[in-house]
């Protein structure tokens, strides 16, 4: 709810002592941050509850890192060794029809500096040379509620004497997005993690198994896949799950790439059959606001693959999970913006020996400059390079040097002595293409995926086949809902 400037919580009495996930991620990153830090970044992850003590409810944190089973002896010490810090208290304003809910004013704990939703830590706090939180310049901006969770934007500005970015202006501002996401109230099986089987996981230590030391629990973090058709799936035959994993395509994406984001996703789908699931996991555009007028890339429900404006050469592929089991809730993919350089880096010296599209030109130093018997000795060794781009040539024997590399040379005429002598240039042994002036070495440095061979019979069309027998195991291993031991495919590839 929304009086005047306040923000107003009411929560449900059937939804005291739930388990939630309070996730904090940057969803504007200030400007100069650099490194990994881009919007949709998490920053802090914590399971808490609810809970009400008189006129007053209580946010608890709650550590999932010490267990016993609460029918165990030992499950009232863990409690009693594990006690839960209290976040924020909030004075109960009224109550909601029956007495059945109860309505609290959050302004402050979204708006000041709390701790637990911070988006600077100590460490950044002082590289930043922060002195204190601007309340005039922090805000919330935005309160939105999904049928799992509630999404808090709220702007926090800081003080600083080294802020990023414009650092004479002595503040550093950001944006952060609180989800709070209600988790199963029944909560998936986990499955033990294989350090055979390369997973995430989550961990516990369980003080309610008999054993003479108190053994830790590593559960692999997964998705929650379960038939459509339980009859036909025992029978091993290939069935639909009743929830696939749906990834939707970041609008900012760049237009060209669209098609190649949704076909890496989706070339996954082959890998789900062999856990017995068809059409497991889908890439779709987000919808319009005619088609689905309540969809929200902020709904704890969506995930997501991100394209960052970065100057990052990666991509990371975190998410959230039930801390309790491991089980998946949504992921954020982020994909860096010079990530591309990378692939073309990746397509050029694996694939380049087998596929003719994948090579380039390469635009080495002048003939004057200290580096250039090095660029000719990289060239030379690297077969995607299709041929050599010499600037500021002025002779033959430039030229000729040049090709000594083993490639055809683009000679770049670029002084009057080079226009002089291009008569002499331009039937040198090894030219392939003269130029007058400065050449675009732009072209096709990515070349396009579609109908190339990898080298090495590892894709026709793209770098993934999905018929890794590693991919197939892994898959099965985490996503069979029964034991993937009883699975007819295993008992048949055994």
């Amino acid at each position: 709810h929304k009086v005047g400037d306040r923000y107003f919580f009411e929560i449900d009495n059937q939804m005291l002592g739930r388990d939630f996930l309070l996730v904090s991620r940057l969803s504007g990153a200030p400007t100069g941050g650099g490194g990994f830090t881009t919007a949709g970044s998490s920053v802090n992850e914590r399971m808490v509850r609810w809970e009400k003590r008189d006129n007053t409810i209580l946010l608890k944190s709650i550590s999932v890192d010490a267990y016993a089973d609460e029918s165990t002896p030992i499950a009232k010490s863990v409690a009693q060794n594990n006690f839960a810090p209290i976040l924020a208290a909030f004075p109960i304003a009224a109550f909601g029809s029956g007495n059945a809910s109860s309505v609290f004013d959050v302004t402050e704990f979204f708006a000041g500096d709390t701790p637990a939703l911070s988006g600077l830590s100590t460490a950044t706090r002082r590289a930043y040379g922060v002195t204190r939180f601007d309340t005039a310049r922090s805000f919330i901006s935005d309160v939105r509620s999904f049928p799992i969770n509630v999404e808090v934007r709220h702007v926090q500005t800081f003080a600083a004497t080294e802020a990023p970015g414009d650092r004479s202006g002595g503040a550093v501002s950001l944006e952060m997005r609180q989800s709070l996401v209600l988790l199963p109230k029944e909560p998936m099986t986990p499955r033990r993690f294989d350090p055979r089987v390369g997973y995430f996981t989550v961990e516990r230590v369980n003080y309610g198994l008999d054993e003479q030391k108190a053994a830790t629990e590593t559960f692999i973090t997964r998705w929650r896949l379960e038939p459509k058709d339980p009859a036909a799936y025992a029978r091993g035959e290939v069935v639909e799950p009743v929830k696939p994993i749906v990834y939707y395509i970041d609008p900012a994406t760049p237009t060209k790439w669209k098609r190649y984001v949704k076909e890496g996703v989706e070339q996954w789908q082959k890998v789900f059959e062999k856990a017995g699931f068809k059409n497991a996991i889908l890439a779709k555009d987000p919808p319009s606001k005619a088609e689905d007028p309540d969809w929200d890339p902020d709904d704890a429900r969506v995930s997501m693959v991100r394209w960052a404006a970065s100057l990052v050469r990666n991509a990371v592929g975190p998410h959230t999970s039930d801390p309790r089991t491991g089980e998946i809730i949504n992921s954020e993919i982020t994909w860096f913006h010079n990530h591309m350089r990378s692939y073309r880096n990746r397509l050029l010296l694996e694939t380049g020996a087998a596929n003719p599209a994948a090579r380039l030109l390469v635009r080495i130093n002048a003939p004057a400059h200290a580096e250039q018997a090095a660029d000719l000795a990289l060239c030379a060794r690297h077969a995607g390079v299709a041929g050599v781009l010499l600037p500021k040539v002025e002779s033959a024997v430039q030229v000729a040097l040049a090709a000594s590399c083993g490639k055809p040379v683009w000679p770049i005429v670029e002084s009057a002595r080079g226009l002089a002598n291009r008569a002499e240039i331009a039937h040198a042994q090894g030219v392939e293409h003269k130029r007058l002036g400065a050449l675009d070495d732009s072209r096709r440095q990515v070349a396009e995926l579609g109908d190339s061979d990898v080298s090495g019979g590892h894709a026709r069309g793209g770098a993934f086949r999905g018929d890794c027998l590693m991919d197939q195991l892994q898959i099965i291993f985490g996503h069979v809902p029964v034991s993937p031991i009883a699975h007819p495919w295993h008992r048949q590839q055994r």
